[in-house]
């Protein structure tokens, strides 16, 4: 559960609704721009072991989890207010999406 001003998100859903609409990578592919990315959009960091490895290097679900909660950590806090929770969950899903793009794909 991530906690926003009072109210909570259910990283498990929002980590299934993000694989639904974006899809789920489980190895190193270039993003739209041409940075090494794997998982639910996760830009491969200087700090993360997977950089500097090959595009199609495979990455485990557990890392891939790691990552996402991690991501979504940081994208964090964001102003929902009063909000109910299916406009909590579609928030979240957007702004999680704000931080890249990703080609579709089946989940992991």
């Amino acid at each position: 559960m991530v906690h926003i001003k009072g109210n909570t998100m259910n990283i498990d859903k929002l980590r299934e609704e993000l694989t639904f609409d974006e899809g789920c990578i489980n190895k190193i592919y270039l993003d739209h721009l041409g940075y090494p990315t794997f998982g639910i959009g996760h830009l491969v960091l200087e700090t993360d072991p997977e950089h500097g490895k090959e595009v199609g290097t495979p990455v485990s679900e557990e890392r891939i989890k790691e990552c996402f909660e991690n991501d979504a950590a940081r994208r964090e806090p964001m102003q929902y207010g009063g909000m109910g929770k299916k406009k909590m969950m579609a928030g979240g899903r957007m702004k999680y999406k704000d931080g890249g793009a990703m080609p579709k794909a089946k989940p992991c």
